[in-house]
C-alpha cells in the first residue's frame, strides 16, 4: 500500500485497507488467524467510537469463523464483539440475542463451568440489566460470579466486574407489576421446586419401604405358623 510513512490511521480513508477489500492473500491465511486479525481491528475501531466500522470488521469476521471447525469455540469471539458493538450503540435487545448465541456456542464446545462461558454470562446478564429484567439478569451475573471465584481468583478484573454487575442487580428496582411478555425468554430454574420434588420421591421410597419390610415380617410369622 502506498501509505506514506508516519501518517496516523484514519478510519475515514483507511478503513477499505483495515477491511481488507480485494486481498486474496486472507484466502491464504489460516480462518483463527484471520478471524483474530479482524476482531482485533474492530475491537479498536470500536474503543475509537468508531461502531459501525467495528460491525463490519466483525462481519468480515463472521465470514472466516464459517471456516472453522463446528466444535471450534472461537466462534463466539465474533458474537461476543457483534454484541459490545450493539451494547455501546443502546441496541439492547439485540446485544442481548448477539450475547446469548456466543454464550451457546461456548457452553456446547467448552462447557459452562469455564472463564470465557463466565465472561459470557456476565455479558448477558448486563444486556438483560438494560432492557430492565434484572431477576433474570441477576440469575446469570450471579452464576458468572461463583465460576469466575473458583477458576481466575477473587481478584480477577473479571471476577471484579462481575461482582460489581451483581452488586447492581440485587439492588435494582424488580417490577411487581404486570407486563407485557417479551419478545423471547431464557428459562431459569426453579430450584426449590427441584428439592421438594427430591423429597417428595424421598418420602413415597421410606413408605414403600416400609410397608415391604411389613409385608416380609407378616409372611415370616406366617410361615412360622404353618411349620407348626
Amino acid at each position: 500500500h502506498n501509505k506514506p510513512a508516519g501518517r496516523r490511521y484514519d478510519p475515514k480513508l483507511d478503513f477499505p485497507m483495515a477491511l481488507g477489500e480485494g486481498e486474496s492473500d486472507l484466502d491464504g491465511l489460516p480462518a483463527e488467524a484471520a478471524l483474530f486479525f479482524f476482531c482485533e481491528l474492530a475491537s479498536l475501531h470500536s474503543a475509537v467510537h468508531e461502531d459501525d466500522l467495528a460491525a463490519l470488521l466483525l462481519w468480515r469476521a463472521r465470514d472466516q469463523s464459517q471456516r472453522l471447525p463446528a466444535n471450534d469455540a472461537n466462534a463466539a469471539v465474533v458474537w461476543c464483539g457483534l454484541g459490545r458493538v450493539a451494547f455501546h450503540t443502546s441496541n439492547f435487545e439485540m446485544a442481548a440475542r448477539l450475547h446469548m448465541r456466543a454464550r451457546s456456542i461456548r457452553e456446547r464446545t467448552l462447557g459452562e463451568d469455564t472463564i470465557d462461558t463466565a465472561t459470557s454470562y456476565n455479558n448477558l446478564a448486563a444486556c438483560l440489566a438494560a432492557l430492565d429484567r434484572h431477576v433474570e439478569s441477576a440469575a446469570f451475573v450471579e452464576l458468572a460470579v461463583e465460576i469466575l471465584r473458583e477458576l481466575a481468583g477473587e481478584d480477577h478484573p473479571r471476577t471484579q466486574t462481575a461482582m460489581r454487575n451483581l452488586t447492581k442487580a440485587r439492588n435494582a428496582p424488580k417490577r411487581m407489576a404486570l407486563e407485557m411478555p417479551h419478545l423471547f425468554s431464557l428459562p431459569v430454574r426453579d430450584h426449590n421446586k427441584l428439592l421438594r420434588k427430591g423429597r417428595r420421591k424421598k418420602k413415597k421410597s421410606k413408605s414403600k419401604s416400609r410397608g415391604s419390610s411389613k409385608s416380609t415380617k407378616s409372611s415370616k410369622k406366617s410361615g412360622k405358623g404353618q411349620k407348626k
